[in-house]
């Protein structure tokens, strides 16, 4: 992004190029986020080793934390306002 064409005017090149790195940066969202919930089921499967009645339960929660960030949040209200 920091080697984005110097732009005036909009041109088809100038369109193209947003439209790329538009692309790229949805991919990297999807990656990172992919990459968080690892995390967060990781950790539930440490609760594995205490007991596997604690790995369904931290389960559990994590999904209830997920569900509630990707579809109850504050940032998905704002964008459904504008």
């Amino acid at each position: 992004m920091g080697a984005a064409p110097e732009c005036t005017e909009p041109t088809e090149q100038v369109e193209k190029y947003i439209r790329r790195m538009a692309r790229i940066n949805t991919l990297a969202g999807d990656e990172f986020n992919r990459g968080l919930r690892a995390y967060y089921f990781a950790i539930a499967s440490t609760a594995w080793m205490v007991h596997p009645v604690l790995l369904m339960t931290v389960s559990l929660l994590i999904v209830g934390v997920l569900i509630r960030r990707d579809f109850y949040s504050q940032a998905l209200a704002a964008m459904r306002d504008s």
